[in-house]
């Protein structure tokens, strides 16, 4: 009984009588072990020392580690506090700053804290400490199917206004003084997560036993730079990792993304752009690692791009790979082409859900690809088939003229002519034109 809660044991009580079990303690291990493995198939953890110092201790025990199957990892970098006069004062400028009063005392304890998990965050990076503590323990967890990297301001960072007792109570205490978790755990601030993805997926490598699946909502392009280069904050380094614990064959960079990569069934990323030169490089590395995952059945990208020129492009990111077994494709922020379509349904006869969402399609007629029997047959093996974004005036066929000369306040012929509209005059374009409807009947009516 000592394995449940106090309110678990009492709930038991409550609901089963007395004549109707045996033994009230084998069922108290009944319920335990049922429970048990629920309880430890998702581990959050976080960098901080005593979060990655759990994990430890759960892939230390010889029941509990079997039950991991995720392990979700947050993306809390702690902001520099900087001195105890510019930190009061950005506290109570804050929204939603603490009404309460606290203590002289109070105050510079609650600095001190901050100042301490600064520190310790920093220290923990430059001597690989999160690398090693986490390398250690997804060794020991034998049945481990997937990581899912968190973003920045991720699930834990809301639970700051109220800490769980296990995050000791020097934290508690801190958190109850700051009142918010905006100056803690910044937002709004660049993530700059290279670093610490890298530290994962090289901890996952090591391991005797691949992962399946890769869920990333803060997977950062710069992942992808030139091998042996310092990524986005600088410190990669450690001497790369100890030479990715001195094995020079394998580099923290690309060949790392596509050594995991291999493994993996399910991929699903969220990215922005970067302001990078080798923002095209970036995209074509990817690619490269998606295409050795020849076993992948789902493939979802959310790309967070501001404009069509911030957009990833279809065919250097997809056109060269053929996933034998995919069946559900998700993507967002994508810059389509007349010919990127056609071809990828033709190497994957399996798929059965595509999703095409925010994307830019501007220089050809979509009623082209209609007119290829072989396209029109694969869409209609599909289950489920979803267009959203922004179409150009050429992406449309005349067939749906009529029906977007109906949408009110929209001029017709010079969307359709290319030429530029008058944004002034009150009849132009002031707002989005929903062609739902119609494009969905003429899609229809031309794939059968």
């Amino acid at each position: 009984m000592d394995k449940l809660p106090t309110e678990t044991v009492r709930v038991i009580a409550e609901l089963i009588h007395r004549k109707d079990i045996l033994s009230f303690r084998l069922t108290c291990r009944s319920f335990a072990a049922l429970g048990l493995p629920r309880q430890f198939e998702v581990i959050p953890v976080m960098l901080f020392r005593n979060s990655l110092e759990n994990l430890l201790r759960i892939s230390e025990h010889p029941v509990y580690r079997n039950y991991v199957l995720t392990i979700k990892y947050g993306g809390e970098l702690v902001s520099n506090p900087k001195t105890r006069i510019a930190w009061t004062k950005n506290e109570w400028s804050l929204p939603g700053a603490p009404k309460k009063t606290f203590s002289e005392s109070e105050v510079e304890e609650a600095y001190k804290s901050h100042v301490r998990y600064y520190d310790d965050q920093n220290r923990m990076k430059a001597t690989g400490y999160d690398f090693k503590m986490l390398q250690s323990a997804i060794s020991r967890l034998p049945n481990l199917r997937g990581v899912r990297i968190m973003s920045l301001f991720s699930e834990n960072s809301a639970r700051f206004a109220n800490p769980p007792p296990a995050w000791g109570e020097a934290f508690c205490s801190m958190a109850k003084v700051m009142g918010s978790p905006f100056r803690f755990l910044p937002c709004w601030e660049p993530s700059y997560f290279v670093r610490e993805t890298v530290a994962v997926l090289a901890a996952y490598k090591l391991a005797p036993r691949a992962i399946s699946w890769f869920d990333s909502k803060n997977f950062e392009l710069g992942l992808l730079s030139c091998d042996g280069d310092d990524n986005g904050d600088g410190i990669v380094r450690l001497s790369r990792f100890n030479n990715f614990v001195r094995d020079p064959t394998e580099d923290l960079g690309p060949s790392l993304l596509c050594a995991t990569f291999q493994s993996l069934t399910t991929v699903k990323l969220e990215t922005s752009f970067t302001y990078n030169l080798n923002y095209g490089l970036y995209q074509q590395r990817l690619g490269t690692a998606l295409s050795g995952a020849k076993n992948l059945q789902t493939l979802c990208i959310n790309h967070r791009g501001a404009n069509s020129d911030h957009n990833l492009s279809f065919t250097p990111l997809l056109g060269s790979s053929t996933w034998p077994h995919l069946k559900h494709i998700s993507l967002s922020s994508f810059t389509i082409h007349e010919h990127d379509l056609p071809p990828f349904f033709a190497h994957h006869p399996s798929l059965t859900h595509f999703t095409l969402d925010a994307a830019f399609a501007h220089d050809f007629d979509w009623s082209t690809p209609f007119q290829s029997a072989s396209f029109c047959a694969h869409l209609r093996q599909l289950h489920s088939l979803t267009f959203t974004g922004s179409w150009g005036a050429n992406a449309w066929t005349t067939a749906l003229a009529a029906e977007v000369a109906a949408q009110p306040s929209f001029d017709i012929y010079s969307y359709l002519e290319g030429e530029d509209v008058d944004w002034s005059f009150p009849e132009a374009l002031v707002g989005d034109v929903n062609l739902n409807a119609s494009f969905a009947k003429w899609a229809q009516d031309a794939s059968g």
